[in-house]
């Protein structure tokens, strides 16, 4: 699907200044993520593939995973199709899954600690962006929550930003979750998401106003064009203005 749906797109894009491929990144990969980076390998758009820590059958590491205590890494796994393509920078989710493990908790803590989540998937960030100045790809596909930096080098070479976006936006959730909170306070601690600082919070809508082409986990039907935004029942499709139509990214989001 990522192959058919993703493809096209980029080979229009590629060919802009002559730049070929691009850059992905992902610091801790999943199916989705394997299936689009494998995907690009094999549509032959692939330049680059950024992450923390890959794992491939005959290497060091695919021997350590099937040790006892190393099962976590076998989550890591790639095709062997994608190891000339992978750049591993391993030591702050080394740090992460160590500092978790030993119960080191400041080391972990949600975005303050130096190996926190959001601290892997910003250095992973700048890790694509250096990648993209050195290779001169045609553009980056990046994640939410790590994709600011290399957005941001994307937009000073000229290439194109694709942001895969796996959730529901973090404003129409926020607004969601914090209704249900009010309803039930007692429920308001299985929420962490509203407690994310405002610096989070702009991260995110910075990446949406750089992206260039954004992908959801969604079958809905977006029409982009007229005056108005609804949703039609005979159609089974929503009707949006194009994005310039509004006065800021919030208000197109």
């Amino acid at each position: 699907q990522a192959h058919q749906g993703l493809a096209p797109d980029v080979r229009f894009f590629e060919m802009s200044g002559g730049r070929r491929g691009i850059s992905a990144s992902h610091p801790t990969g999943n199916a989705n993520v394997r299936q689009a980076v494998g995907a690009l390998a094999e549509a032959g758009l692939l330049s680059s593939f950024e992450t923390a820590i890959a794992v491939f059958d005959g290497s060091p590491l695919g021997a350590l995973s099937r040790l006892p205590g190393f099962s976590e890494l076998q989550r890591r796994g790639y095709g062997k199709e994608l190891g000339p393509f992978t750049r591993m920078h391993p030591w702050r989710e080394v740090a992460r899954l160590a500092s978790t493990r030993l119960g080191f908790q400041a080391a972990s803590r949600d975005w303050k600690g130096f190996a926190c989540i959001d601290a892997v998937y910003q250095s992973i960030g700048r890790h694509t962006a250096r990648r993209l100045e050195k290779t001169g790809a045609g553009g980056v596909y990046c994640y939410e929550d790590g994709a600011l930096e290399a957005f941001q080098a994307a937009k000073r070479l000229g290439a194109v930003c694709l942001y895969d976006l796996p959730i529901g936006y973090w404003r129409a959730a926020h607004r969601i979750l914090s209704e249900e909170a009010g309803r039930r306070p007692e429920w308001a601690a299985t929420m962490p998401g509203l407690g994310d600082p405002p610096e989070k919070l702009e991260r995110k809508d910075s990446e949406l106003r750089l992206a260039d082409r954004i992908f959801v986990g969604s079958e809905a039907r977006v029409h982009h064009g007229g005056y108005k935004a609804y949703y039609s029942p005979t159609q089974d499709r929503i009707h949006l203005p194009n994005r310039g139509a509004f006065a800021t990214a919030e208000l197109f989001y």
